[in-house]
């Protein structure tokens, strides 16, 4: 029970009730440790153009591939979640900057080799991503650094 109430039920990845509780106590030990991280948030590009054209259940299909992508590209220590609809969000454990965005552009090219089939049409993805990054000597709280990855993602 505990398992599928914090499992997203589609991506199989944390839901974002527990996203946000494993990143917070994440955090608290980052900061304790004056440990680097990364918060990366995650829009998959023209998801309401795949719903309206192909419809909610290839819209589905789409986010468990997605989920599997991320799952493929992400660490054993990396904290990955649904955020909402067609948003993701990850926690990079001693992540630098430079890190961070070597980790986007792999999951970049592993998102753009997806093929979802939709009868006669081949469905091929993109998402945008913005990066926050905390400081050691400038710890920022779990809604700060969501808020500065989100602004970075738009």
């Amino acid at each position: 029970m505990r398992k599928l109430a914090s499992t997203d039920y589609l991506t199989q990845l944390l839901s974002r009730r527990e996203w946000i509780n494993q990143a917070s106590r994440y955090i608290n030990l980052a900061n304790r440790n004056n440990s680097l991280f990364a918060i990366l948030m995650l829009d998959l590009d023209n998801f309401k153009i795949i719903n309206d054209n192909y419809g909610h259940l290839v819209g589905d299909e789409v986010l468990v591939s997605f989920g599997k992508t991320i799952k493929t590209v992400n660490r054993s220590s990396d904290i990955s979640g649904r955020f909402g609809g067609e948003e993701f969000i990850i926690l990079l454990p001693d992540t630098s900057e430079k890190q961070a965005i070597q980790f986007t552009e792999r999951l970049h090219q592993h998102t753009r080799t997806l093929n979802i089939k939709s009868g006669k049409n081949t469905i091929t993805l993109t998402t945008s991503i913005g990066i926050s990054i905390n400081i050691p000597d400038e710890p920022a709280d779990l809604d700060t650094l969501i808020s500065y990855a989100d602004k970075a993602l738009y």
